[in-house]
């Protein structure tokens, strides 16, 4: 590799890190901490049987809460049953839980991150999963991010209020 190539390659690799290592939003755990039980799914009760989009089954949440801690730690705990239909139909019901103690604020956004059931290959018990809070007072909505958010079809989960 020619010198004057190889250090333009450095300089420009450089810029980027350093462009990637701007400061994140300052941003207190503690201003979302609190417990909030589940109390919507889309805009319907719980009990309310929504669509998933990578497989011909539909999930209702019926019970659970987020838990935030002070210092950022969380749990998110919910019951559901599931209806499948076609060639892998059957009932049942289910818990979904995910933990962790990642949480940061971009604009008017708080993101969770932690460790979460692993649907895609079961014999590895967890995923790392990401959620998406919105915070409107005593209330959040809940949402997914990346593939899990495209697998479940992007249910809006309200939780609250706070407690």
């Amino acid at each position: 590799m020619k010198p004057a190539f190889a250090l333009g390659l450095v300089a420009l690799c450089t810029a980027c890190r350093v462009s990637d290592l701007q400061e994140p939003e300052s941003f207190d755990p503690a201003e979302v901490a609190g417990v909030y039980a589940i109390q919507e799914v889309d805009g319907h009760p719980v009990g309310w049987y929504h669509d998933l989009a990578a497989v011909s089954c539909q999930v209702a949440f019926i019970d659970g809460e987020l838990d935030i801690g002070a210092s950022g730690e969380f749990t998110l705990d919910l019951d559901y049953n599931f209806r499948c239909l076609g060639a892998e139909s059957g009932d049942g019901s289910a818990r979904f839980y995910a933990h962790g103690n990642a949480v940061w604020k971009e604009g008017d956004l708080v993101f969770l991150r932690g460790l979460g059931p692993n649907f895609v290959n079961p014999l590895q018990l967890w995923d790392n999963w990401t959620f998406e809070l919105k915070p409107d007072d005593a209330y959040v909505t809940l949402r997914f991010t990346g593939s899990h958010r495209a697998y479940f079809g992007d249910p809006v989960i309200t939780l609250g209020p706070r407690q």
